[in-house]
Order: structure tokens, then sequence, then C-alpha cells
């Protein structure tokens, strides 16, 4: 949340009218902080809580198990991860608008695609 605030007043402190990567980038932050809070938070808080209980037993159970492949858990991890690296692009090529936004949706894409092919492979195996 530091880095969030601070990176804001920076944005709003160089750039008075702010340039359409940093408006891109800000939605981005926008859609993937509620994500990660409501999809990958309460996903990792029963995977550690399981983990507690099952230390002891020097074994992986079933419900430690499901926790771990949950699909949801993997695919919003892998969309994470690949906004953020849309991210760092944006960061670092400062494109207009149009481009920013073509960035972000094929970073949404592969992560969502790629966290579907990764649940698909498990659940296969």
């Amino acid at each position: 949340m530091f880095v969030l605030i601070t990176w804001l007043y920076l944005a709003f402190s160089t750039w008075t009218p702010l340039p359409s990567w940093i408006l891109v980038a800000l939605g981005t932050l926008l859609l993937m902080v509620p994500m990660s809070a409501v999809l990958i938070a309460p996903r990792r808080i029963a995977i550690n809580q399981q983990m507690a209980r099952e230390i002891s037993a020097g074994v992986l159970f079933a419900d430690l198990q499901r926790h771990l492949n949950d699909p949801v858990l993997l695919t919003t991890s892998t969309t994470v991860t690949s906004l953020l690296l849309g991210l760092v692009a944006l960061m670092t090529t400062k494109p207009d608008l149009l481009i920013g936004l073509v960035v972000m949706v094929s970073a949404l894409f592969v992560g969502v695609t790629f966290g579907l092919i990764a649940w698909s492979s498990r659940r296969i195996a």
C-alpha cells in the first residue's frame, strides 16, 4: 500500500496532465488490488492454516492438496503476474493510450490463458 501511495504522489507531482500510460497503469492497479484481495488472500490464508495443522504430520493431506490445486488461485496468480509484467512494459516504454490498453489487455489474456492451461494440465495429471 505504501508503494502505491508513493507511486501516486510521484505521478501527480511529476506530470501535471497525467500521461496516458499512467492512466492505464492506474486502471490496471485498481483492477489488480481487489482481485488479489478477494481471490488470492482468502485462499492463501486457508493454505497457511492447513499447513500449520499438518506441519507436524509431515505429509500432505487431501485438504491441503485441494487448496494447492485450486484453479481460481492458480489462474488469478498467473493473471496478476502477467499484469505486473505488463505494468513493467508500460513503465519502460511509456506508450500512447491505445498501445497501452492493447499491452494490458494482452497481458490479461496471456495470464488467464496460461492459468487455465496450467490448471487443465494439473487436472489431467
